[in-house]
């Protein structure tokens, strides 16, 4: 009868430590960011540079060559830890760098949109100087 006991004693013990990690793995479950950004002139699907700023204070990257962030076709999807996370999005000088804060929870997967669109001081100011250049 001890024997009995203490096997089922150990049994509660062992199944009440895996439930205890799998609530601690489920705490800590990354979220998933799903993300498109467009040319806000042509509604194209554009390439850019893509950083995630993550809720503890890491940003997400797909290369240790690149720390700033990761390039992108356009379309992404990256696992994110949940919290504030803050995404910013650029492609080059003659656009406007886009950024969004966002809440993120544990397990979510959230599909974000953003739209960058060019400087029109650039342009403006590129003809006036090609202009000038050429008389």
């Amino acid at each position: 009868m001890p024997r009995k006991l203490i096997s089922l004693f150990a049994t509660a013990i062992l199944i009440a430590v895996c439930l205890t990690r799998s609530f601690a793995s489920q705490a800590k479950e990354d979220a998933v960011v799903v993300g498109r950004v467009l040319d806000a002139d042509t509604g194209q699907v554009i390439p850019c540079t893509v950083t995630i700023f993550a809720a503890d204070k890491s940003i997400v990257t797909e290369s240790p060559a690149f720390e700033d962030g990761f390039r992108s076709s356009g379309q992404f999807e990256k696992a994110v830890p949940p919290g504030e996370t803050t995404i910013t999005i650029s492609r080059g000088f003659d656009y406007v760098a886009s950024q969004s804060k966002t809440e993120l929870k544990p397990g979510e997967r959230r599909s974000l949109f953003f739209t960058c669109a060019g400087r029109q001081t650039f342009h403006a100011w590129a003809g006036t100087a090609a202009t000038a250049m050429s008389t």
